[in-house]
């Protein structure tokens, strides 16, 4: 006869995530066949699984199981309100009851504190425990990789693992495969180790962004949504009063995948760092789509190499929750879903092994007290290349051999033999340290005052070692990928002399020329700097203004609803110019503010440039201007004597001023104002589709204005750039035909 027992039901909808675990369970029972049950795993007692009823795999207990689980009737939903339906779990796994996890046991159990170790008196035992655990996972061939306190339960005064949600079989598959939208991903950056980042150069990260852009397009689309929550329930409420029951749901997968495409770039964004000379460094999880319609996306190839499963996952994780076992608190600030809270800690693992000493200073600042486990957790925390990954070799560790683990006098005699050890090898190496800063304060000091003096004498390329060249930025860019040395020169459609006191200068005769040299070099200067910030930062996601795009259409249209080019005066033609690229920088400053830093001094740059060859704008706010002022005048005047004096008044001012102004301006500004709509509405169309690639474009555009300029001449002139002072050197000229060098010059 059984014996009647406690139990915990689990129950599950996901049929793949219930069979895997099953699976995963019976995969370790196997492998001990041996033992009554697995040791530190929480036995599963039996399962129930509807879809097995009337099969040859019916088990017993499963009719039973979906007679209970069926949709209660309406007599039981009025009778008992309050009882949840579960209808919808297909599945469930008992197990036995637990007497609490980990983390509640050690906080309802302060007292044990030992204070001659710095440790609670089980801490030992509790690491061990949860190290043969760990042990059994791997002979099995299995990693559990993601498991802390809670993830341990005391079952008849041992610990157990709960659950294997998140076990994976060794060497069969990649870590950090992510679901499409449609899934939450239950990836913690908190426990990932270092192996498991890379860091991008600003091309490589621009590779990383283009592969995941479908995901930052639905997190900015969230992040749009969010900043005006009022708003969002309104244009939520709209949609479903225009969807049809049917498309409800529809709508309703697309709100879940925005949510969570957007928290999934909340952890995998790119976290930028700027070195001490300047240079840009992105951080990243080596991630990538697990999907089975991957191919469908055509992304781009990722810039770094994938991380196959390995016990060294599970090996820096079990360092992680053994530091939280000893201190009372984890290595790193986390949030609730054990992601980094701070880029800080985020860019710290990633470079963990990069020349840093990360695990010494964690322990340090946590003030670790046991030397043994000091030595266990530096021995846990390598980098991944001298990281233990047997779990043998670990447990065999001093650490373990504590007395309260022991229970044996030798044992203790030995630990403290080996404890002394260690912290004279510390002090050893902290002698090492101490003194290879000191070498290297001196030689910096002597460096320092020698450098002072003699800086100038530098070589050219010494110093270029400190900089970043202008062939660097333009292959960050994408515009010259393939452009080679040397780089340090420059073409001018004119001739430089030597001047006074060593200055270089042009005759007077091309100050003309060099005046729209220097403004055209100027435009691919400043759009460099503007696009090159565009590309090189997390924001390169390809935005879309849909709204801001229509906006602009109508407002065109609005502007232009009350007649023809022709039917206009000509300061009703300013006005509508000046009102529709006040609409334009409106919208252009809302495309452009997580691209540039000045989105509002960008927009009034980039339109002028775009509409300045077909009007001059400060004419145009003159006249408006001084029309205003005047047909205020004329208004007052006129008072009560015209039925509508400030219509009369306006178009006085107009034919009167049209007429002083001329016929050339009013037939030029008439002309070019098709040609200014035009020329609008296909730069913000750009803009509103994708603002990065857009200032791309416009950079290409000044580029090839600046080689018209050169082109427009019959000679250039070659001048290599001395790059410590950017000044020509005039002796170096060399005088190429245009018609004749022209491949010299390309």
């Amino acid at each position: 006869q059984e014996t009647a027992r406690d139990v915990i039901i689990k129950f599950e909808k996901d049929k793949a995530k219930f069979l895997n675990e099953i699976d995963l369970y019976t995969l370790i029972q196997r492998n001990q066949a041996a033992k009554k049950n697995v040791e530190g795993i929480v036995p599963v007692i039996c399962t129930f699984s509807m879809d097995r009823l009337g099969t040859s795999i019916e088990e017993r207990g499963d009719s039973d199981f979906f007679r209970d689980m069926s949709s209660p009737s309406e007599s039981q939903r009025t009778a008992m309100p309050h009882v949840l339906g579960i209808s919808d779990y297909r599945y469930a796994s008992v197990i036995p009851t637990d007497d609490g996890n980990l983390l509640d046991i050690i906080k309802a159990d302060l007292g044990s504190y030992d204070e001659i170790t710095g440790q609670y008196k089980n801490t030992q035992s509790n690491a061990l425990q949860i190290g043969k655990s760990l042990h059994n996972l791997h002979e099995a061939g299995l990693v559990q990789r993601e498991f802390n306190l809670s993830s341990y339960v005391r079952i008849e005064d041992e610990l157990s693992l709960q659950g294997l949600g998140t076990a994976k079989r060794l060497k069969q598959e990649c870590e950090g495969g992510i679901k499409p939208g449609y899934f939450k991903n239950s990836m913690k950056t908190g426990s990932l180790p270092p192996e498991m980042f890379a860091k991008l150069t600003a091309s490589e990260n621009m590779s990383y962004c283009a592969y995941w852009a479908f995901i930052m397009k639905d997190a900015w689309i969230s992040k749009m949504l969010n900043s005006s929550p009022g708003s969002t329930g309104i244009i939520q409420k709209k949609i479903n009063e225009y969807l049809g029951e049917g498309e409800r749901e529809n709508y309703s997968a697309l709100e879940t995948r925005i949510k969570n495409n957007a928290a999934l770039w909340k952890k995998i964004k790119p976290r930028r760092k700027v070195g001490e000379d300047g240079s840009e460094s992105f951080y990243v999880v080596r991630c990538f789509l697990d999907a089975q319609n991957s191919t469908q996306l055509r992304l781009n190839p990722l810039p770094y190499d994938l991380v196959v499963i390995s016990n060294f996952y599970d090996v820096w994780n079990y360092a992680l929750l053994l530091f939280e076992l000893v201190t009372g608190r984890k290595p790193f600030q986390l949030n609730g879903s054990g992601d980094f809270v701070r880029d800080e800690d985020f860019i710290r693992i990633a470079a963990w092994g990069d020349g840093t000493e990360g695990c010494k200073v964690l322990l340090e600042d946590d003030g670790v007290s046991d030397p043994l486990f000091r030595d266990l957790c530096r021995t846990l925390l390598e980098p991944v290349s001298s990281r233990p990954s047997s779990m043998d070799d670990i447990l065999s560790h001093p650490y373990f051999s504590h007395p309260y683990v022991a229970k044996s006098q030798k044992a203790s005699i030995e630990q403290d033999r080996i404890r002394s050890e260690i912290i004279l090898q510390e002090d050893d190496e902290e002698r090492m340290i101490f003194e290879e800063k000191r070498r290297k304060r001196q030689l910096e000091t002597w460096i320092k005052e020698r450098t002072s003096v003699l800086s100038y004498l530098l070589p050219t390329d010494v110093q270029l070692m400190f900089n970043s060249s202008t062939c660097m930025e333009w292959r960050n860019l994408g515009v010259a990928e393939d452009l080679i040395y040397p780089t340090c020169f420059t073409l001018l459609p004119y001739r430089l002399n030597h001047g006074e006191e060593s200055q270089v200068e042009f005759d007077s005769d091309d100050a003309q020329a060099a005046m729209a040299f220097a403004t055209h070099l100027g435009d691919v200067m400043l759009y460099t700097s503007w696009a090159g910030h565009g590309l090189a930062t997390e924001n390169t996601m390809v935005k879309t203004f849909e709204e801001e795009r229509l906006s602009f259409i109508t407002s065109m249209r609005q502007s232009a609803a009350y007649g023809s080019y022709s039917d206009y005066s000509a300061i009703a033609l300013c006005e509508r110019i000046l009102k529709n690229l006040s609409n334009a920088e409106e919208i252009l400053v809302e495309c452009l503010e997580d691209f540039v830093e000045e989105p509002s001094l960008t927009a009034k740059k980039i339109l002028s440039d775009v509409v300045g060859e077909l009007v001059d704008l400060n004419t145009c706010e003159k006249v408006v201007s001084k029309a205003k002022e005047a047909e205020q005048v004329f208004s007052t005047l006129l008072g009560d004597m015209v039925k509508d004096s400030v219509f009369t008044a306006k178009q006085f001012v107009h034919d009167k001023l049209s007429g002083l102004m001329g016929s050339s301006f009013t037939n030029n500004v008439s002309n070019n104002a098709p040609k200014i709509d035009a020329a609008l509405s296909n730069v913000m169309g750009e803009f509103v589709n994708d603002p990065a690639m857009a200032l791309k474009n416009l950079l290409s555009v000044k580029v090839e204005d600046l080689l018209q300029v050169l082109d427009s001449s019959d000679h250039v002139f070659f001048y290599l750039v001395d790059e410590y002072s950017g000044v020509p050197v005039v002796d170096s000229m060399i005088t190429l035909n245009i018609k004749n060098d022209s491949e010299k010059v390309m």
